[in-house]
């Protein structure tokens, strides 16, 4: 009995230090290669309301996300995710509005920005 309660207990604190070990995380290794974010490009730069233009993000590196937003102010969807979205107009949405990119690489990050007319047919 003395014996099972050993055992018991022997097998218990060697799962806990199993579970401990395979929880250990790993490091992130820095990019082999840096974030180079060359450019943001527009289809067109002038839109009317109710259509859309393809923006793309030219960028190179390892690991790189991509994240888009409207500046404060600007109206309009961004539509779809990665290097390259749609911008689309609404009629809310005549004027100016700048559409932000920013690129990451886990240890490195840049923005860029453009900016769309959007008038009245």
């Amino acid at each position: 009995m003395k014996l099972a309660k050993i055992y018991c207990f022997a097998i218990l604190i060697l799962s806990i230090i199993l579970s401990a070990i395979s929880c250990k995380k790993e490091k992130q290794e820095a990019p082999t290669v840096p974030l180079s974010y060359t450019s943001l490009m527009l289809q067109n730069d002038t839109i009317f309301v109710g259509t859309t233009t393809i923006i793309t993000a030219n960028a190179t590196g390892d690991n790189l996300t991509y994240s888009w937003k409207l500046e404060t102010g600007s109206l309009g969807d961004i539509i779809g995710a990665g290097a390259t979205i749609s911008y689309g107009a609404s009629p809310c949405c005549t004027g100016w509005n700048t559409i932000i990119c920013t690129v990451s690489d886990g240890s490195a990050s840049a923005e860029k920005s453009v900016t769309i007319v959007v008038m009245e047919p």
